[in-house]
């Protein structure tokens, strides 16, 4: 049995647009079997929408995750028990993650764009410590598809678990990118990564993208949604990000 897991989606308790309970709602039409809530460096989004999920008896299971802003770039950690330190050294965050249990998981690798990514050097010492379990090969936001290529041509020496992710910051993307795994539920789901059994899939054509991004900005113009209570964007001065997309482009 093959099912689907979106593992990269924030809510509106932090920076997203989209409530839990619509975040819930569109994985489910969509046909998601598992979703990890990945609000920026907290917690508090994931154990909500997870105990919603109970509540409504939806038939999806909800892990806990967090995107945390570190020195070098942006890391997910999934599975977690407990709010992960931001502003660390990317290689402590990602001690920190698997010391609970948790699995480090790299998003938009060398994006210059939305995000403060990581780049090859770091993905590479980081799996020479054995700490990072997946890399994201395909992300929603993505529209250079030679960067998708790049990804999947690295992770043939990395041989990393291969991961698609909505990075949905609106319940309209949910599940237009996803992973596909053998099994039905979030510890299948663990089992696959950690033995590299995923498969990342792109869902998103070019009118899905000019139709949800149009959308998107004419929500976030409109400023229907403010963000949410438990918003922790670590925010980057420009000489740092200049700085930062420099080096990218130089790897």
């Amino acid at each position: 049995m093959k099912s689907k897991a979106d593992l990269h989606l924030h809510t509106n308790l932090s920076d997203g647009l989209s409530s839990p309970k619509e975040i819930i709602n569109a994985a489910v039409k969509a046909g998601i079997n598992v979703i990890a809530i990945t609000d920026h460096n907290t917690i508090k989004p994931a154990r909500i929408t997870k105990e919603l999920a109970l509540k409504q008896k939806a038939p999806l299971e909800i892990i806990i995750g967090e995107e945390i802003f570190t020195i070098q770039g942006e890391l997910i950690g999934l599975f977690l028990k407990n709010k992960i330190a931001h502003s660390l050294e990317v290689f402590k965050t990602a001690e920190k993650i698997k010391a609970q249990g948790g699995l480090a998981i790299i998003p938009h690798l060398k994006r210059l764009f939305h995000g403060y990514s990581l780049g090859f050097k770091e993905v590479t010492e980081l799996n020479k410590r054995q700490l990072i379990d997946g890399l994201e090969i395909y992300n929603f936001w993505d529209h250079n598809f030679l960067l998708a290529a790049g990804r999947a041509k690295a992770n043939k020496k990395w041989q990393l678990a291969m991961i698609g992710s909505s990075d949905s910051h609106h319940a309209m993307t949910v599940g237009k990118v996803y992973t596909n795994f053998p099994g039905k539920n979030a510890d299948d789901l663990k089992k696959a990564l950690v033995e590299r059994k995923t498969l990342a899939v792109n869902r998103a054509n070019f009118l899905d993208h000019c139709l949800i991004e149009t959308g998107h900005l004419i929500e976030l113009l409109k400023r229907k949604k403010s963000p949410g209570p438990d918003k922790q964007i670590v925010k980057v001065g420009s000489r740092e990000r200049l700085n930062h997309m420099i080096k990218l482009l130089k790897e």
